[in-house]
This record gives C-alpha cells, sequence and structure tokens, in this order.
C-alpha cells in the first residue's frame, strides 16, 4: 500500500477470466484521513495515533471487569471464527535485547512476535498507552 483512504465497498464484480474477485469502492469523504505504509522499528510506531477506521467498527478499549487489570480491549459484535477483529501495532524488539529495562521486559502491552520473527516481541511504548 502506498497510501489509502477508509472507502466502502458499493458492490462485488469477478474478473471474467480468472473469477478474482473486484472491488467497487466509494470513498468516505466525511474522514479526510490519509493512511501509509511503513513498518514499525525500535524507535518508531508509524502512524501510531491515527484510529483505523476498520477497528473502530470491530473492536473498543474500556475498563476490565477484572480486579486491577486496567483497561482490556473487547470486540463489538460477534465474528465468524478466524476474522481478523484488530491489529496490534508496536515497536519491535528483540526478546533478549541488551539494554532493555526489566519494566519493558514485563510490560503487559508486550506480544510474542515468534510467528513472524523469531525471537522478536511487540511493544507499545508508554507514550502510546
Amino acid at each position: 500500500m502506498l497510501a489509502a483512504r477508509e472507502a466502502d465497498i458499493t458492490s462485488i464484480t469477478f474478473d471474467p477470466v480468472t473469477s478474482i474477485p473486484i472491488l467497487i469502492t466509494k470513498v468516505v469523504e466525511s474522514n479526510p484521513v490519509v493512511f501509509y505504509y511503513k513498518e514499525s522499528t525500535r524507535n518508531t510506531i508509524s502512524q501510531g495515533l491515527i484510529e483505523d477506521p476498520y477497528e473502530k467498527k470491530m473492536v473498543y478499549v474500556a475498563p476490565s471487569k477484572i480486579d486491577d487489570a486496567g483497561d482490556g480491549y473487547f470486540i463489538r459484535k460477534a465474528g465468524r471464527k478466524g476474522s481478523i477483529v484488530g491489529f496490534y501495532n508496536g515497536i519491535k524488539i528483540g526478546s533478549i535485547e541488551p539494554g532493555q529495562s526489566w519494566i519493558e521486559r514485563k510490560s503487559p502491552y508486550r506480544m510474542d512476535n515468534d510467528w513472524a520473527v523469531a525471537n522478536e516481541v511487540i511493544d507499545i511504548p508508554e507514550y502510546y498507552r
């Protein structure tokens, strides 16, 4: 993706040769935000504080009902098994990176990324929490 804007799917057609679906879309004019792909690094989160229109429809953050758990990430409506409901974008750090503090290693915002890169974790820096 070079750049994108929020859009609604108005119809779907299929390529007559390959049967690949072709989405017909209409840009949501009320949302002027332009999204760009930029992979997060050890120091930056790409477009970290821009609200994702898809996630806004699917999930929300609210206080957890579990004692002392802080905020939780909740789904707005039931979806099909295996559906993507949100994205987790944080800084990428090695799981045993030199100079990383004990607090960073124990962050509740930390998530293993072994499925994509061995010995890598994703974390949300305090600035974005």
